[in-house]
């Protein structure tokens, strides 16, 4: 099978020439703006990463992989574009696949933004100075970081309907076990 051949059970209908290269053209232009845009957004986010000073929070790997996910996410993105202007039909594999990234990136935003806030409210609990507040300050944080958890395994496991409510919950009694045994082992402990 020689190439128009190829190129004729690709695409619909008889080729045009001149409209096939309009259409590689902007695929590969479209393309190659999506690697520059994303580049510049990794530069963007590690500048605003350096000015909140996030890294000295929590460890540079996260970041790191953050701006990693977001950067692989517009990629892909720009991609999926630059194929679909050329007629290429991507199976249903590909598109569940590719349905995965975003879901990962939204996941993430959703533990960052509960982490964070989990982080502030405990913070702001502890400083108002009243007694025996720590016990309250450590249950809102953990409640927070488990519900924005929740939230985001829900996002990452988008296509898997109701089997994500039975890998939530096995998770959610398996982290309740873990830190009800902890807890308990403090507590037991005697204090110095």
């Amino acid at each position: 099978m020689d190439l128009g051949e190829l190129l004729k059970t690709n695409f619909v209908g008889s080729i045009d020439t001149r409209l096939l290269i309009l259409k590689v053209i902007f695929a590969v232009g479209l393309i190659v703006v999506g690697v520059i845009f994303g580049r510049i957004v990794n530069i963007g986010l590690k500048k605003f990463f350096d000015k909140i000073e996030l890294e000295t929070k929590i460890k540079k790997g996260i970041c790191d992989l953050t701006r990693a996910i977001i950067r692989w996410s517009i990629y892909t993105a720009f991609f999926i574009g630059g194929i679909s202007q050329l007629g290429i039909s991507t199976t249903k594999t590909v598109t569940n696949v590719l349905v995965i990234v975003p879901s990962f990136v939204g996941a993430l935003i959703i533990l960052i933004v509960g982490f964070g806030l989990a982080y502030f409210l405990r913070r702001i609990i502890n400083e108002s100075g009243a007694k025996h507040i720590s016990a309250l300050s450590e249950s809102m944080f953990y409640f927070i970081t488990y519900v924005s958890s929740v939230y985001a395994l829900k996002t990452v496991f988008i296509p898997l309907g109701e089997i994500s409510n039975s890998i939530i919950l096995v998770l959610t009694a398996s982290f309740g076990i873990v830190g009800a045994y902890f807890i308990i082992k403090r507590n037991l402990e005697p204090h110095a």
